[in-house]
C-alpha cells in the first residue's frame, strides 16, 4: 500500500516549516467555510486535554483523502484494533504485564491468537502511530508545545463534524510566494481532530465518518 496520510501530510509540513517560509498574521489565513471569527483564544487541545477526556473506549474511522478508510479502536481492557483500506491488525493485552499479544485474522471470521513474541507497549505504540497521530493530528508538529499554537494557530469558527461541536483551527503560512492553510476540526468534548485539510495538497486529509464512545465500542470476536 501507499505511504499513509500521516506520513504524506508530515512530510508536506515539515518541508514548508523547514523551510523559513512566513507565517500569515490575524486576517491572513484563509478560512473554512464556517467563516473566520479572527477570535484570540488560548488552545486547549494538547495531548493533556486528550488523555483527561477521551474515553478509553473508543473507536473512529476516517475517510481519507486518498479514498480509503482507516479505523482505530481502543478499549479499556486492552484491546486494539486497527485498519487501513483492507488490511486489519489486532494487539490484545496480556494481563497486567502491560505486553500485548498478536492476534491475525479479520473481523468477519474472527482474530486468532499467533505465536509471536510479545510486543512492549512502546512496539505497539509505534505499530499504532499512523492512527493515532491522525486523532491527535494537530500535536504532531506543533510538538504539542502551547507557545507554538499560540503564535500560529488562529482560531476560525465552529462546525459540527458528525453532529458534534467542533472548533475550527487554521494554521496559516506563506510558502513559495503562495498561501497556503493547514485547518483542523477539533471535537470540543475529546480533544480529537475529526477533519483536517491542506488548501494546496488535496491527498493530505481526512474526515471522520464515524465515531463511537463508551459502551457504544465493539472490539472484532478473538480467541
Amino acid at each position: 500500500m501507499r505511504k499513509t496520510l500521516v506520513v504524506l501530510a508530515s512530510f508536506a509540513l515539515s518541508s514548508v516549516l523547514l523551510s523559513g517560509c512566513g507565517i500569515l498574521g490575524p486576517g491572513g489565513n484563509p478560512s473554512p467555510s464556517g467563516g473566520q471569527t479572527g477570535e484570540t483564544k488560548a488552545f486547549p487541545y494538547g495531548k493533556d486535554y486528550i488523555a483527561q477526556h477521551l474515553d478509553p473506549d473508543h473507536s473512529i474511522t476516517y475517510r481519507t483523502n486518498q479514498d480509503y478508510d482507516m479505523t482505530y479502536t481502543h478499549t479499556s481492557a486492552g484491546g486494539i484494533y486497527a485498519t487501513i483500506g483492507d488490511a486489519e491488525r489486532m494487539y490484545v493485552q496480556i494481563g497486567s504485564t502491560g505486553t500485548y499479544a498478536t492476534y491475525k485474522g479479520t473481523a468477519a471470521a474472527g482474530f486468532k491468537k499467533t505465536a509471536d513474541a510479545p510486543l512492549s507497549q512502546a512496539d505497539v505504540d509505534s505499530q499504532m502511530s499512523t492512527w493515532t497521530e491522525n486523532m491527535a493530528w494537530h500535536t504532531v508538529l506543533s510538538r504539542d508545545d502551547p507557545e507554538w499554537y499560540a503564535k500560529n494557530v488562529q482560531l476560525s469558527g465552529t462546525e459540527k463534524i458528525l453532529d458534534r461541536e467542533c472548533d475550527v483551527y487554521v494554521f496559516g503560512i506563506n510558502y513559495e510566494g503562495k498561501d497556503r492553510a493547514f485547518t483542523w476540526w477539533i471535537d470540543q468534548a475529546t480533544g480529537v481532530t475529526l477533519k483536517a485539510t491542506d488548501s494546496q495538497d488535496r491527498t493530505a486529509g481526512f474526515v471522520a465518518t464515524e465515531f463511537k464512545l463508551g459502551a457504544d465500542v465493539t472490539f472484532p470476536t478473538h480467541d
